[in-house]
Formats: C-alpha cells, structure tokens, sequence
C-alpha cells in the first residue's frame, strides 16, 4: 500500500542503518498490512495459499500471533461485509 516506504525501509536497512529502519517499519505497521493483504485481499484476487508463500524479505519479519490476532479482529468484519456485498 505504501511502496515508497518500503522501498525507504530497504533503503535504510541496506545501508546499516537497521535502528531508523525498523522505526520506520514499525510506524507504518508494514508487517500487519502485508499480513491483512495475504488475509484478505490476496485470496479476493484469486492467490491460493497467500499465507503459505515465502515470507516477508528482510528487513521485515513475519508478522507474530498479536499481529495476527489484531487483524483478524480489527478486519473480520469488514472481511464478511466485503464477502456479501
């Protein structure tokens, strides 16, 4: 969703300065947004097993199971109006 920022984390990373990237990683919740999208959106646009494929490239981690959780609460909703309309 937001390109130029990850292309900056990357960037940042890249070039050693992994404290301002993962500050920069974590104000945008990139993980929580990459995780939503193979959630959701991902299995919307006909992509099987979204979930399975290979993991964020680093600088990035895989998104943990509060991550998870919180998605799965925050965009459930959301997700079952989508599916209906």
């Amino acid at each position: 969703m937001f390109p130029k920022t990850g292309s900056k984390v990357y960037e940042l990373y890249t070039a050693g300065k992994i404290s301002e990237a993962m500050k920069l990683q974590q104000m945008g919740g990139i993980v929580s947004t990459k995780y939503a999208v193979a959630l959701y959106s991902a299995p919307a646009a006909g992509i099987e097993n979204a979930l399975q494929k290979p993991k964020p490239r680093t600088p990035y981690e895989e998104a943990g199971d509060g991550v998870k959780k919180t998605v799965k609460e925050l965009m459930g909703a959301v997700a079952y109006v989508e599916k209906a309309i």
